[in-house]
């Protein structure tokens, strides 16, 4: 019985995205009314694959499968694996949501706080969209730093202590 309780346990993770300028403060919940700030909720099946919520579903209890083979991101789409993003070669794949289809493509490679991310975005395909939402990614953790097209920075609290400079912000 001990055997099967160990075997078949998961370790679940919270991610909190909280607003730059708010990165600092001691409060450990998304704060009430802020509703660019939410937490992510990430399964692990294993050593490289999980399920996350709420990052890029938009939903608490809707989840994409993901996992990592040699810096190559893969999530689960009718039961087969898609190419989500390769790290090694800055190439993304595409996957829907609610009915639309999305390029991930490469921006450019950045590095802060010595953590070197690549900057990409979901770009729509066959619809016009007037603002993308920027995702820093890193290949071990995932997405790090989202930024709106107002400039509006929002930081994975257990990745960043403090608030991004306005140096680290032109690097954005």
């Amino acid at each position: 019985m001990l055997f099967c309780k160990v075997a078949h346990s998961q370790k679940f993770c919270k991610y909190q995205y909280v607003l730059n300028e708010h990165i600092a403060s001691i409060e450990s919940n998304p704060l009430f009314g802020m509703e660019q700030e939410f937490e992510t909720k990430r399964k692990y099946f294993g050593s490289s694959s999980f399920s996350e919520t709420r990052l890029f579903t938009g939903s608490n209890n809707k989840s994409i499968v993901y996992k990592i083979e040699k810096g190559v991101w893969y999530y689960k789409s009718i039961n087969k694996w898609k190419l989500f993003y390769d790290y090694n070669t800055m190439v993304g794949g595409y996957i829907t949501f609610s009915k639309v289809k999305y390029k991930i493509k490469f921006i450019e490679a950045i590095s802060i706080r010595n953590e070197n991310l690549h900057k990409i975005i979901l770009e729509p395909i066959n619809i016009s969209q007037s603002h993308n939402l920027q995702y820093y990614f890193s290949f071990t953790k995932g997405i790090l730093i989202i930024k709106n097209s107002s400039g509006i920075i929002l930081l994975r609290k257990d990745n960043f202590e403090y608030s991004i400079t306005d140096d680290e912000f032109d690097v954005l």
